[in-house]
């Protein structure tokens, strides 16, 4: 427990510097993932966190499904793809996938496609432009959304049982995930 206090009181840490944003100011698409004997899961989490609250602060109920699908999709990409973490990575990038699918599928045709910025400290911009959701479609849009989270929360918690090394940090990825949740309810 106290080990997971410590992780979460890093978290904050990161999260409240900015440690998780590059010094050179590049977006994370063109880092390379960090690599696997550091404490990357802090950061990954950090950057799930950040993503959320990006995706919130836009305030467009109508991109929050998209939104959450490119900046998954993002951190997913940061991820090593083999190693303890592929795992992690897999499910991150599933849900992105799906997610995207599901902004697809009820996309708006009137809408048309926007990136987002947020500024500040720990400003961040979508790689690419995000789809809103067509208003008849918002609720179809997130209950399917909701349920990718949902699957994606139990696919990581499955795997912190097969990887004892890294339990915790499934856990915690999975814990993100799950807040996420609440953000689509609200819709």
């Amino acid at each position: 427990m106290l080990a997971r206090l410590h992780r979460l009181m890093a978290i904050g840490v990161i999260i409240a510097f900015g440690l998780n944003t590059p010094a050179n100011g590049q977006s994370y698409a063109n880092n390379p993932p960090l690599p696997e004997t550091a404490p990357a899961t802090s950061v990954y989490v950090a950057d799930l966190y950040r993503s959320i609250a990006f995706c919130r602060a836009i305030g467009r109920q109508a991109y929050m499904v998209d939104c959450l699908a490119e900046r998954i999709g993002a951190v997913a990409a940061k991820m090593p793809a083999s190693g303890d973490r592929a795992d992690m990575r897999a499910a991150l990038a599933t849900a992105s996938r799906e997610l995207g699918a599901v902004a697809n599928k009820y996309r708006s045709r009137t809408q048309s496609p926007v990136n987002m910025t947020m500024g500040g400290a720990n400003s961040m911009t979508t790689t690419r432009p995000l789809r809103g959701i067509a208003p008849e479609n918002l609720n179809l849009a997130l209950t399917a959304a909701l349920t990718v989270m949902a699957q994606t929360e139990t696919v990581l918690l499955r795997s912190a049982q097969t990887s004892q090394t890294r339990a915790l940090d499934f856990q915690e990825v999975a814990g993100v995930i799950g807040s996420t949740k609440v953000l689509l309810r609200s819709g």
